[in-house]
């Protein structure tokens, strides 16, 4: 009798045990500079600071943070839909530049930094050399008015990474990167 009770118990140790362990979810994240695009702003602050980042303020819910990227002054940002929910986007804003050769030169490092870490893009769009004037000034102003379009998209297995050109009103002219983690995105939607 002991015996059965023994392997009954050891019998349904192990059932709890493998079905466990075989149904347990384990949700993976894309990260940022080594930190997780997950979890409550007080738990993201503190691990971007880890990293050397400087925490500035909140905007709603956006904490901003100043730092470098690829060896750029830049301002990050993490981004929740609310205060109290999950980090689910990381925005990355490199300083502001006056010329094209300047953005030009910044969306290369960014992009070769990028494709040394995650591969070659999913995506890739340019349309300078279609039919706009090879001057820099000119190419700048296009931008400007939104006539023109740069940019390249990883699709990666727990986010999207989206490297561009932007310009804001004509007057801040920068490269944006915006890491989508979409475990958590997928989550408040």
């Amino acid at each position: 009798m002991k015996k059965i009770r023994r392997n009954i118990i050891l019998s349904i140790v192990l059932f709890v045990t493998v079905f466990f362990n075989t149904n347990i979810v384990y949700a993976q994240h894309l990260d940022f500079d080594g930190v997780e695009i997950d979890g409550l702003f007080e738990e993201f602050v503190p691990s971007m600071e880890t990293k050397g980042y400087v925490f500035d303020e909140f905007y709603g819910n956006i904490a901003s943070f100043k730092g470098t990227f690829c060896d750029h002054e830049c301002t990050i940002c993490g981004i929740a839909k609310g205060y109290d929910d999950v980090i689910h986007i990381v925005t990355v804003l490199l300083e502001n530049r006056e010329t094209w050769s300047e953005l030009r030169s910044d969306y290369t490092d960014v992009s070769d930094y990028l494709t040394h870490k995650y591969g070659n893009p999913s995506e890739v769009f340019d349309n300078i050399g279609n039919g706009f004037p090879n001057n820099g000034d000119a190419v700048l102003c296009m931008f400007k008015e939104k006539a023109c379009v740069m940019s390249s998209t990883w699709i990666l297995p727990y986010g999207v990474i989206i490297l561009s050109v932007e310009s804001e009103y004509g007057i801040r002219n920068h490269i944006v990167v915006t890491f989508v983690d979409v475990n958590n995105t997928a989550k408040i939607e």
